[in-house]
């Protein structure tokens, strides 16, 4: 690379200035000709103003929607804001009550001491089945209705949520609560709190939040170890916020793993149909256990419109105690990078090459050190032309931390490989 590459005062990126620039240009016309065109020169002008003017605003509100409120913005792909403790739980420096920087609410870990773990009890084998009616009597005290919004109250998202103990631990799903600027829980039966993240973990999409009360009813969780196709199973969800509408079905498929936002995530589908308000509520064995945890934006990738999948509670379970102890887990390879993904109206309109965008670096990064800053467009990783941060994590996600990739930069109309070696997600917590 340039000598210039590697200067930390590299600056700041501005479409307009490094791909307005034409290659073209248009050759002198006569004096004479110039007279006789002037009027309709004017005129075609002024139309063309008016139509850039339409065109720039409606790429502008099309690309900043995306880009600044659409879950496109990831670090390394994962859907997080520009406050780097919105990445995956809180700073150990937020005290409850604390405000973000976008106005949301925080907690600080509660580590592994206060003893809060998922507890998972074995299968009634021997013991009969429950009603419908007995199911929904014992489980439904223990979801909960969860309304987020960002900071500015533009965007809202509706989901569920699973009560793990008695002074209000939640489990949901990560994409519920992540760029949360306020979250609000409502109980079955009544009271409304606000919630603050405590965790969250992209690559399984499970996220646990708390409520500040005592006295609520902790769901029973059963070992999903266990589970069979055809096995009875409800699930109790808020497709409509406050409903606790329940939809029975069986499981049907243990189908392993599946591409989830550029990680291989381990789910099963169940025919217990959830609209989205439904995402991070309970899969329900016939003995009212908790065996699994929807995930209706994972149907939604695959276009699923009778089955909904759901990440087991045995491979919940470690993702929960970890960000319980810690607020994140530890060991996902990361490039230290937050990334948005370019619309193709943007890509056409400024001229930029399909990739993904940097928004930010993390200075404690190794891709710091070797020079990317904010405004490069990462076009491909390790060989593979890559559009989205979904396509870059499928590839980064194969590898370990310490593990070193070669990125293809693009700066100002020119080409570039870097290698960045691989380091602990956790380091930017």
């Amino acid at each position: 690379m340039p000598n210039d590459y590697y200067k930390n005062d590299v600056e700041r990126f501005d479409p307009g200035r490094y791909y307005s620039d034409s290659a073209y240009t248009t050759p002198a016309e006569s004096k004479k000709e110039k007279r006789h065109q002037r009027k309709s020169v004017l005129l075609a002008m002024l139309a063309g103003a008016c139509i850039m003017a339409t065109v720039a605003s409606f790429v502008y509100m099309f690309f900043f929607y995306n880009v600044v409120f659409s879950p496109s913005a990831a670090s390394d792909g994962e859907t997080v804001s520009t406050n780097q403790t919105n990445s995956g739980g809180a700073s150990p420096d937020f005290d409850i009550g604390a405000e973000n920087q976008n106005g949301g609410m925080y907690i600080t870990p509660p580590g592994t001491e206060g003893g809060h773990v998922l507890t998972v009890n074995d299968k009634y084998d021997e013991k009969e089945a429950l009603s419908f009616k007995s199911i929904y009597r014992k489980c439904a005290p223990s979801v909960v209705s969860i309304s987020v919004s960002n900071a500015d109250f533009t965007k809202f998202v509706l989901g569920s949520g699973i009560i793990m103990s008695e002074d209000g631990y939640i489990v949901t799903n990560t994409h519920i609560v992540n760029n949360a600027g306020y979250i609000n829980v409502k109980l079955y039966g009544g009271g409304e709190y606000p919630a603050y993240l405590v965790g969250a973990d992209d690559a399984s999409g499970i996220a646990v939040i708390k409520i500040e009360t005592e006295n609520l009813l902790p769901a029973e969780f059963g070992d999903s170890k266990d589970i069979e196709v055809g096995e009875s199973v409800v699930s109790i969800g808020n497709p409509v916020e406050g409903s606790f509408s329940m939809t029975d079905g069986v499981i049907s498929s243990l189908c392993g793993k599946i591409k989830y936002g550029g990680y291989r995530v381990t789910v099963f589908q169940t025919s217990a149909q959830s609209g989205s308000g439904s995402s991070g509520g309970p899969v329900i064995n016939e003995f009212g256990q908790v065996v699994g945890i929807i995930n209706t934006d994972m149907a939604a990738n695959y276009d699923l419109e009778n089955l909904s999948f759901a990440v087991p509670i045995s491979d919940a379970k470690p993702i929960v105690d970890e960000l319980l102890a810690h607020g994140y887990v530890a060991g996902r390879p990361a490039l230290g990078l937050q990334l948005i993904d370019i619309p193709l109206s943007a890509s056409a309109y400024y001229g930029m090459p399909v990739g993904v965008f940097v928004e930010k670096v993390y200075t404690n990064s190794d891709a710091y050190a070797q020079g990317i800053a904010r405004g490069d467009i990462i076009v491909s990783i390790n060989g593979v032309n890559i559009s989205s941060t979904d396509e870059l994590n499928e590839v980064k996600n194969e590898l370990e931390v310490g593990d070193t990739v070669v990125l293809g930069v693009y700066r100002k109309r020119e080409l570039y490989s870097v290698e960045v070696v691989l380091v602990d997600s956790s380091e930017f917590h």
